[in-house]
């Protein structure tokens, strides 16, 4: 982590590295995928990934500001690991007057879908509600392959999703609502070897 004045970014957008102070931090990632914070809050939120031998973990963890030192602490942890993990997208929201958190998680191996985000013991291809303070998650919304894009806006929650080749989504995203993936898409495999579309095109019957 770096903080660095805003002034001090040249006309060009170039900014001098003697001029960017380093934060130390407790974290041990293998890659952050977000990070969030506004000028009201005094933490910071981070979405990453951790590593156990070749499988991924999706983690979710808070700091309080500080330009010393930042240690954070976990709120979230998927409960099993896998081969790829993408999305990790984190926005405020409050959901039946309980301040929380959204975070997208993606299930995506490209040609090779798997059944994980129709599935209820799983978190992946989901966005979850994480109560932060109880450290609660419920699924806010099921059937995403890989959502690299939210924005909240009071009760509006849009989200955009990579799909397989020709299949990018934007959605809005509605509490409960399943958005299809693996079984709809009006997208096709990346690989030329397949030839018929293997996904419904119907999004309006699940």
């Amino acid at each position: 982590f770096y903080i660095f004045d805003k002034s001090l970014i040249n006309e060009n957008d170039q900014l001098n590295l003697e001029n960017v102070k380093n934060i130390k931090s407790n974290l041990n990632v293998s890659r952050i995928l977000d990070s969030f914070t506004t000028e009201k809050e005094d933490k910071i939120y981070v979405s990453y990934i951790t590593k156990d031998e070749n499988c991924y973990y999706l983690n979710l963890s808070s700091a309080k500001k500080n330009l010393n030192r930042l240690v954070f602490d976990l709120i979230f942890k998927t409960n099993k690991c896998t081969k790829q993990i993408l999305g990790g997208r984190i926005q405020r929201y409050e959901l039946d007057n309980i301040k929380g958190l959204l975070l997208t998680t993606s299930d995506t191996i490209p040609d090779k879908p798997t059944n994980n985000s129709q599935k209820n013991d799983s978190f992946f291809g989901k966005i979850l509600f994480i109560d932060e303070k109880k450290k609660d998650v419920k699924v806010f919304s099921l059937g995403h392959r890989n959502p690299q894009g939210l924005l909240v806006d009071n009760q509006l929650i849009l989200s955009t999703e990579h799909g397989p080749r020709g299949g990018d989504e934007i959605n809005k995203i509605i509490l409960g609502k399943n958005y299809g993936w693996p079984i709809s898409s009006y997208g096709t495999f990346y690989s030329n070897e397949v030839i018929e579309n293997p996904f419904e095109e119907n999004h309006y019957s699940l």
